[in-house]
């Protein structure tokens, strides 16, 4: 009893430190939530996106969520930030059918000019890609309520992108990025990045991001590799909360529940709470 009211306070107390930053976290609650895997304190997945689309309908026919996967993180757009992975209601249809947990992630991509004219406004540079960023989050709001999925943190994916590279800028990079993650904080979501340390470096600086969750590929180095990742600094300096890893057929993942807790520059990451309540953090029951 005695250690149940101590972690029952340490929970309160990081959930009120990381509520006070710059940045809401939520945290869901996880009465009547399916059971997750109590291995390791660890949950296996896989995220699909437009490449599972059939072939002649946007994709390659790749095949979606393993059969032992506990949650798949579905991709929101085909590439670009302002366009809609063509399938993605059948896959939410599907991966709700088989009860697993749910996430999101889409592209972020530096604005065009025609899409800075169109949705940057009036201002600074700055502010207007800050509006750029918020429009990018909102048509993934949009398109996540169009087809009725649901998850409490949405993945920002900053990486390199031909079609529309960014900026030589960090500054106006990072200008773009903030607006997305500052209009998912305003309708209640987390926002979480994916990235890589090369990548992260030539379009942030090496930004650091105290408090926002960091989901980290290790190409083909597979499961093993993905592991020990999740004890090691992130691309944006803090471990991450979620690693992956592919064998060119899908994408794996898994979660580093012991990192939960560091949610805000000074906390220590003393307290793992249940799987379950890990997994209510980045997903959405079904």
């Amino acid at each position: 009893m005695r250690l149940a009211t101590i972690a029952a306070a340490l929970v309160v107390a990081l959930c009120a430190s990381a509520s006070s930053g710059s940045r809401p976290s939520i945290i869901a609650a996880t009465a009547g939530l399916p059971p997750a895997p109590p291995a390791e304190a660890r949950a296996y997945g896989n995220d699909i996106s437009w490449p599972q689309c059939p072939k002649g309908g946007g994709g390659y026919g790749l095949p979606g969520p393993m059969a032992g996967a506990s949650f798949v993180v579905l991709g929101l757009t085909d590439g670009g930030s302002l366009r809609a992975n063509p399938c993605l209601a059948h896959q939410v249809l599907s991966v709700k059918a088989r009860h697993l947990w749910t996430g999101a992630y889409a592209i972020t991509t530096y604005p065009t000019p025609a899409e800075l004219t169109r949705y940057g406004g009036v201002g600074t540079l700055s502010e207007r890609l800050g509006r750029v960023g918020a429009a990018q989050a909102d048509f993934n709001l949009s398109t996540m309520a169009r087809v009725g999925l649901q998850s409490p943190t949405v993945w920002v994916d900053v990486e390199p992108r031909t079609p529309s590279p960014w900026s030589a800028s960090t500054v106006n990079n990072n200008a773009v990025i903030d607006g997305v993650i500052d209009r998912y904080a305003a309708t209640g979501i987390r926002a979480g990045i994916y990235s890589y340390d090369k990548a992260w470096k030539a379009i942030t600086g090496g930004r650091v991001l105290a408090g926002v969750p960091t989901w980290v590929p290790v190409g083909h180095r597979g499961r093993d590799v993905a592991r020990t990742t999740c004890a090691e600094a992130s691309f944006a300096g803090y471990r991450p909360w979620l690693t992956q890893w592919t064998d060119d057929v899908r994408d794996y993942n898994l979660t580093c529940p012991e990192v939960t807790a560091r949610t805000t520059v000074g906390t220590l990451g003393i307290y793992s709470p249940p799987v379950a309540g890990y997994m209510a953090i980045l997903f959405a029951a079904n």
